[in-house]
């Protein structure tokens, strides 16, 4: 594990503690928080909290899982994983390496309670939910950058 993903581990539970945290607060506790924090918190928190829905369906009928925001670096890994997956058609040895970085992104940015790191590191789950998993991600992160780049505006 390298140290960024070592620091994208920690700050991702740093903000399922501060999440929680943040929920339980009345209002005059919430603006002194919200005061406390820094820009650089407040982006970082944006990426964590952000819920990205991904609607699946089984015998029982629909369900939802989340993941949260991608960062650039995760994006990236995530263009990586799909381009080798879309070689492993070709050249089979690519799928275990596309298939273990979405996996290691599924650890990182699954937010659904239950689903905890183990869980993606499972031979048990299916490939086709964990690579939709984090494909789903990055299209939700793609729209929500093509509306936060809408949102900005000068002063």
């Amino acid at each position: 594990m390298t140290v960024d993903e070592k620091e994208r581990r920690r700050l991702t539970e740093e903000s399922r503690k501060l999440e929680g945290k943040f929920d339980n607060l009345e209002a005059k506790e919430k603006e002194e928080f919200i005061r406390n924090l820094s820009i650089r918190d407040r982006l970082m928190r944006r990426v964590k909290t952000t819920k990205i829905p991904l609607k699946l369906k089984d015998d029982l009928g629909e369900f939802t899982i989340y993941s949260r925001l991608l960062t650039s670096g995760e994006r990236e890994k995530t263009f990586h994983c799909n381009a080798l997956l879309t070689q492993s058609q070709k050249e089979p040895e690519k799928y275990g390496e596309a298939l273990h970085g979405f996996r290691d992104l599924a650890k990182d940015i699954s937010i659904t309670e239950g689903l905890e790191p183990d869980f993606w590191d499972s031979p048990d789950v299916s490939d086709d939910v964990i690579i939709g998993f984090v494909l789903n991600a990055l299209a939700g992160t793609n729209a929500k950058t093509g509306e936060g780049i809408g949102s900005f505006r000068t002063q």
